[in-house]
C-alpha cells in the first residue's frame, strides 16, 4: 500500500474500472478504482483529500516502523470504522450538520463535516454532542474535529457496528 495505490486479495475479483469501497482496521475508509489485475489479486488506485493523504502518509511511515524502533501508538482505545459513518453533529447553539465519522472509540471520535469548521464555530474545548453521545473538542483540522466522549463507552461495547 501506498498513497496513491493499494494491493487487494478478496474471494470476489472486480472487474477493471471498479469503484470500489474499502475499510481498513487501523486506517480507515478508502474509496477507489481497479486499476489492473494481478496473478495475486488486484490494483485499486485511490480518491484521497490532501487532509487524507498526509494523514495516510504519516501513517504507513508509523507501520513500517513500528516493529524495528519498537513504536507503540499510545491509544488508550482501540479505534474502529464505523460501517455507518453517517451522524449528526450538535453544536451548544443548537445547530445541527450531517457529518462522517472517520474513527471512533470507546474515549472519542474524529468527524468530517462538509462546512469549514471555522464557519460553524467549533472551538477547541466547546461541547458538542455526536449523535447522541456528549463530546468535548480537543483539536479542529480543515474540514472537522476531534473529540473526547464526556462518558466513554465500555470497551466491550464499542466495534465496528456502533451507531451513535
Amino acid at each position: 500500500m501506498s498513497t496513491g495505490e493499494m494491493l487487494l486479495s478478496a474471494e470476489v475479483t472486480p472487474a477493471v474500472g471498479e469503484l470500489l469501497i474499502i475499510y481498513i482496521a487501523e486506517l480507515g475508509r478508502f474509496e477507489g478504482k481497479v486499476e489492473r489485475l494481478e496473478s495475486t489479486g488486484f490494483a485499486v488506485s485511490m480518491v484521497l483529500s490532501e487532509l487524507k493523504h498526509r494523514k495516510l502518509a504519516e501513517q504507513l511511515v508509523w507501520f513500517a516502523n513500528r516493529a524495528s524502533l519498537d513504536l507503540t501508538d499510545n491509544r488508550r482505545h482501540k479505534r474502529f470504522v464505523p460501517l455507518n459513518q453517517l451522524t449528526t453533529v450538535r453544536l451548544a447553539n443548537g445547530k445541527e450538520r450531517m457529518a462522517r465519522i472517520n474513527d471512533i472509540s470507546a474515549s472519542g471520535v474524529n468527524v468530517e463535516i462538509n462546512l469549514s469548521v471555522s464557519k460553524l464555530t467549533i472551538l477547541v474545548g466547546s461541547r458538542l454532542f455526536v449523535g447522541k453521545k456528549s463530546a468535548i473538542v480537543l483539536r479542529t483540522f480543515e474540514g472537522g474535529f476531534v473529540a473526547k466522549f464526556e462518558e466513554t463507552f465500555e470497551e466491550t461495547s464499542i466495534d465496528e457496528t456502533i451507531v451513535i
